[in-house]
């Protein structure tokens, strides 16, 4: 039967550093595991999909260990092992490539795994040959023709450097197909269709880039930012950009997922959770809709004194360090999303985005399409190699919730999701806080990054934070900071066990941040040092100890 291609599996491979022959940088050869015992593994002894219930080829091989770990390899012909890094920048270029596997989708047979034949060979060096012939005037025009500055960069990973060029994330069938993509996009007429379109097509640049991976227990492509950094896998997925009836990430699925945004734009609903029971008598949580009978729509204004409606919005691209256009006490709520310290490099996430767009965009938007990145100089973070340390990131977030604090009522509450593993960027909160006249009223947890996939996410949920002005509550003050924060942090330990403690972190956190702002040392409207010591080694002392 006649199948769509869904993903193509490539390996790439460098130079054994001691007798020069080719590594396939195969960490394993397994392509996917089911639930049941049946693994689907690929044998580059026999180019063969093996399908077997162990690990072992009809010929013999083992088919558990590859040829690479994270940091080694081990060459097939001599059996030397080299330092895998060392390797792959050694031809200061990208590693070669090839692909080993496609999965199909069939109408008759459903999904399934093979390997490469001389059609779908040659479809590919049709498309490196057209892309070719075509790229002198692709380059600068659809496609971005940008440096990677890596050495500014904090997101990178060391083999990052051989990619030196944004369109270098590419190979080249989905450069020519991106670029007809957009070719046909700038041609829609109504603007604001055209710039729906665009902003679909940035999406999905996120899973059709030669930085994306296999998930081996769910059968599906893991987007390039499923973590919050680059880092080029040793056997990337290429995925079909324009999409099948199954699979994940497509140009079609990304237009999908934009039209249900508009579906819930004008019938939006929030999601209750009751308890119920399945067929077979087990509980379980039943989850519903619940539609709110209301629109999600926004009349732009230009100025503070003109939203006067319950549907207009005034919406700035500034810093908020200087909210002057805000008077004094009037606002009733802020929820924000701040700067998780060092945890997340914005910019230079935003910028693979961002220089497909700039050429599109930077005539109808000047001031904001213009520069050569999305990076600013008033970017609040600590990076050190920028000369942003922990002051500046300090006092930065001082000038914005000190804007915060005047520009709200005094009954008005602050809410905030907040995130870190390390003591430094609570303590940098603790004082940003303190030292603007908030106090953490409430703290909850939420989840913060999806916690599946495979790529490393760190820490996966967030402490929301619930704040108000401090008011009097200094004066109310009759115990300890650290009394306060353990009893806060036993009463959580009561309700999660062991197997829970990781998702309890962020909570411990955050209670333990409540109670320092709610009981603080204060001299001339300022935390003290010592503290903010106490807090750091309460911290050490009874949650991360």
């Amino acid at each position: 039967h006649k199948a769509d291609a869904m993903y193509t599996f490539w390996v790439r491979s460098v130079n054994c550093l001691y007798c020069g022959s080719e590594v396939p940088l195969f960490k394993s050869f397994l392509i996917t595991k089911q639930k049941s015992r049946i693994r689907t593994y690929y044998c580059p002894s026999c180019n063969e999909i093996v399908t077997t219930g162990d690990s072992q080829c009809r010929c013999g091989m083992d088919l558990t260990e590859g040829y690479a770990s994270n940091k080694k390899y081990r060459c097939p012909s001599c059996k030397h092992e080299g330092d895998l890094t060392e390797a792959w920048l050694a031809e200061n270029k990208p590693p070669s490539e090839r692909p080993y596997a496609l999965e199909f989708y069939c109408k008759s047979c459903g999904r399934g795994y093979k390997t490469p034949d001389e059609g779908d060979l040659q479809r590919v060096a049709d498309a490196e040959r057209e892309y070719s012939l075509r790229k002198e005037k692709l380059i600068g025009a659809l496609l971005p023709d940008d440096d990677v500055p890596w050495t500014k960069m904090a997101t990178m990973r060391p083999r990052c450097k051989s990619y030196r060029r944004f369109i270098d994330f590419f190979n080249s069938r989905q450069l020519l197909a991106l670029s007809m993509i957009l070719e046909q996009i700038l041609k829609v007429r109504e603007t604001t269709v055209r710039e729906f379109l665009l902003l679909t097509f940035s999406d999905s640049l996120n899973a059709n880039n030669m930085f994306c991976i296999y998930n081996v227990h769910a059968s599906k492509l893991e987007p390039l930012f499923g973590g919050h950094y680059f880092s080029p896998p040793t056997t990337p997925v290429e995925n079909n950009v324009w999409g099948t009836n199954v699979g994940r990430g497509s140009f079609s699925r990304y237009i999908a997922k934009g039209l249900r945004a508009l579906r819930y734009q004008q019938d939006p609903f929030e999601i209750r959770f009751t308890d119920g029971q399945s067929a077979k008598g087990n509980r379980t949580r039943i989850r519903e809709k619940v539609y709110t009978g209301d629109k999600i729509e926004a009349q732009f204004v230009d100025g503070f004194e003109e939203l006067q409606h319950r549907t207009s919005s005034l919406l700035k691209c500034q810093t908020s360090e200087d909210l002057g256009f805000i008077p004094d006490n009037t606002v009733d709520t802020v929820v924000t999303d701040p700067p998780y310290y060092d945890n997340i490099m914005y910019s230079e996430l935003s910028d693979f985005f961002y220089v497909w767009l700039r050429n599109q965009l930077k005539h109808s938007y000047p001031s904001t399409f213009d520069r050569k990145s999305s990076n600013d100089a008033d970017e609040i973070l600590v990076y050190t190699k920028t000369g942003k340390d922990a002051n500046f990131f300090t006092n930065s977030m001082i000038r914005v919730y000190g804007e915060l604090h005047r520009v709200m009522k005094d009954d008005a509450k602050l809410v905030f999701v907040y995130q870190h593993k390390r003591i430094n960027a609570w303590t940098a909160m603790l004082r940003i806080l303190v030292n603007t006249g908030f106090y953490v009223e409430a703290v909850y947890p939420t989840h913060g990054e999806t916690p599946s996939g495979v790529r490393a996410h760190g820490i996966n949920y967030n402490a929301l934070l619930v704040c108000r002005k401090m008011a009097d509550v200094v004066a109310r003050a009759k115990r300890t900071p650290r009394d306060a924060a353990f009893d806060s942090v036993e009463s959580i330990r009561a309700v999660y066990d062991e197997k829970k403690e990781s998702q309890s972190i962020m909570l411990k956190l955050g209670k333990a941040l409540q109670a320092y702002t709610q009981f603080p040392t204060v001299r001339d409207g300022r935390i003290t040092d010592g503290c903010v010591e106490d807090f750091e080694s309460f911290v050490k002392d009874y949650i991360l100890g």
